[in-house]
C-alpha cells in the first residue's frame, strides 16, 4: 500500500500542485512561486490547444465507433454456426490469449529471479513440439522455485 502511494498517488498530487506554480522542468533552479489559475487560463485560451483537443476528440470518437462495429460484426458472424467455425474462432482468440501470457512470462519471470529460457524456447516454432511433449527438457530449472513460469503447469 505504501509502495502504491509512493509510485502513483504522490506524483499525481505533486503534478497537480506544480500546475498552480511557475515551475518549469527546464529551469529547475528557479524559485517556485504560486500563480493560481494563470497556467490554466493561458492553456485554455490558446486556439491551438482547442484545435488539438478537437482533433483528439475526432480520433477517439471514430476509433470507438469503428472498433465497436468491427467487434460486434465479428461477434455476430462467429456466433453463427458455419463450416470452419472452430478454426476461425481459434484464429481470432489465440492472439488475444497468448499476448498477455507471453508478455507476463518474458517480462515478469526475470524480474522475480527466474529465467525466461523456457518461455523463449516456447516462442520459437521449431521447439514447440519438444516443449509440449517434454516440458522438463525446455526448462532446465524445472523443480526449482521461480525458475520458469511457462513450464510450471
Amino acid at each position: 500500500m505504501v509502495l502504491l502511494l509512493a509510485i502513483n498517488i504522490f506524483p499525481l498530487f505533486w503534478a497537480i500542485w506544480l500546475s498552480f506554480t511557475n515551475f518549469r522542468a527546464n529551469r529547475p533552479n528557479e524559485d517556485i512561486k504560486g500563480v493560481g489559475l494563470q497556467n490554466y487560463e493561458r492553456i485554455l485560451g490558446d486556439p491551438d490547444i482547442w484545435f488539438a483537443m478537437q482533433a483528439t476528440a475526432h480520433f477517439v470518437f471514430w476509433t470507438i465507433v469503428l472498433q465497436t462495429l468491427i467487434g460486434f460484426t465479428l461477434a455476430y458472424l462467429l456466433d453463427r454456426k458455419f463450416r470452419g467455425h472452430a478454426f476461425w474462432t481459434t484464429i481470432i482468440l489465440v492472439p488475444m490469449m497468448l499476448s498477455p501470457a507471453f508478455n507476463g512470462a518474458t517480462k515478469w519471470t526475470p524480474t522475480f529471479g527466474g529465467t525466461a529460457s523456457g518461455c523463449s524456447k516456447l516462442a520459437s516454432l521449431k521447439s514447440v513440439a519438444d516443449f509440449l511433449l517434454n516440458p522438463a527438457s525446455s526448462c532446465p530449472g524445472r523443480g526449482k522455485p521461480r525458475s520458469c513460469s511457462c513450464a510450471s503447469a
